[in-house]
């Protein structure tokens, strides 16, 4: 990561953010592989719940030892945080 640029946060509901610099996926929960992720994730310690109680949609893949985190947020309004569009789903 460079040390000249400042890291951008993304929100990914209910006041949870996430350093976009950090993801590498996001995935609809309803998908095999994400269900195979969140099973490996939860048995190695390196799950994040941001749903706050909520129905989980998708989870967000970070660079970071595999770490996943859950959102109440489905993947398609994630994608457009992500990729700056204005979105106001929460």
């Amino acid at each position: 990561m460079s040390n000249d640029r400042k890291n951008k946060f993304v929100s990914i509901g209910y006041g949870n953010v996430v350093n976009s610099d950090r993801v590498l996926a996001v995935l609809s929960v309803s998908g095999h592989a994400a269900q195979r992720r969140l099973k490996i994730a939860e048995e190695q310690g390196k799950l994040i719940d941001g749903t706050c109680g909520r129905k989980t949609r998708a989870i967000i893949v970070l660079d970071q030892d595999g770490c996943v985190l859950t959102t109440g947020l489905n993947a398609q309004t994630l994608t457009d945080r992500l990729n700056g569009e204005n979105t106001d789903d929460e």
